[in-house]
């Protein structure tokens, strides 16, 4: 192990916003479950008996964290350490065999590829996954990150499946821009039972359809009628006798203020 590890300052502040979660740790353990590119099984209850056993915590939670600030990479049942070759030399006899586990990971990184259509972006060509640019599911689940930290000061820990696949179901019938606008409106919210539940992506998808992001009525301003309309409407309201009453009236002062 390199000295510098020891002077990661992200996965030291993450061991300080995450300390029971031992997330600097872990990131070290992983490696021991790499092959000499840096791949490995994605078992997190199979790892986490290789990996800190005797400490209760949850061990998926510290990868989705692992995961969110770009330590790892996960897709189909492989996991990736992008930095490995940095931090380890792996020598002798494994150093010359073929990598374990890096052929495999990538006919499921192909295979993962296929299902969800034309695969995005471009790696490094034969070490390493391919990272896709970033998609709707990720730029919104992104915004959500960041507008709860923003609003509560916490680090709200992103489960990449789950919350990926409510993502996803979610964008399949509201534009990016109106689920963006949701999320927005989740987080100035006051309700009772948002408070209680806690703002996740669960809690948000259950109150999407009442997150209506409330579109602002023109004012439109009310031009005065003209006295002779005024008049004419107020005579229309009067009984026969009565208008006889205000004509006559009318006619008197009209007189009154000819004579002066």
């Amino acid at each position: 192990m390199k000295p510098d590890f020891f002077r990661h300052e992200l996965l030291q502040d993450l061991t300080q916003t995450h300390p029971t979660l031992h997330p600097m740790l872990v990131f070290a353990g992983l490696w021991t479950q790499c092959d000499k590119e840096g791949y490995f099984p994605w078992k997190p209850r199979t790892l986490k008996l290789d990996i800190l056993p005797f400490l209760d915590f949850s061990f998926e939670e510290t990868l989705a964290i692992l995961l969110k600030h770009n330590l790892l990479i996960h897709q189909g049942d492989y996991g990736f350490i992008p930095t490995f070759t940095s931090h380890q030399l792996i020598t002798g006899k494994e150093g010359e065999e073929p990598a374990r586990y890096a052929e495999k990971a990538r006919h499921s990184r192909d295979t993962v590829g296929t299902q969800q259509g034309a695969q995005e972006g471009k790696g490094r060509e034969g070490k390493g996954m391919d990272i896709a640019p970033a998609s709707p599911v990720k730029r919104s689940i992104d915004l959500f990150y960041q507008l709860h930290k923003e609003k509560t000061g916490h680090i709200y820990v992103v489960n990449g499946q789950k919350d990926g696949a409510i993502v996803k179901r979610l964008l399949g019938s509201l534009s990016e821009e109106e689920l963006r606008g949701r999320m927005a409106a989740f987080f100035e919210s006051e309700d009772t039972f948002i408070e209680r539940a806690g703002r996740t992506i669960g809690v948000f998808a259950s109150q999407v359809n009442k997150l209506v992001v409330k579109k602002v009525r023109p004012v439109v301003a009310k031009v005065p009628k003209a006295p002779e309309v005024l008049n004419e409407e107020f005579a229309k309201a009067l009984s026969p006798e009565k208008k006889a009453q205000f004509d006559g009236m009318l006619h008197r002062l009209v007189k009154e203020k000819a004579v002066r």
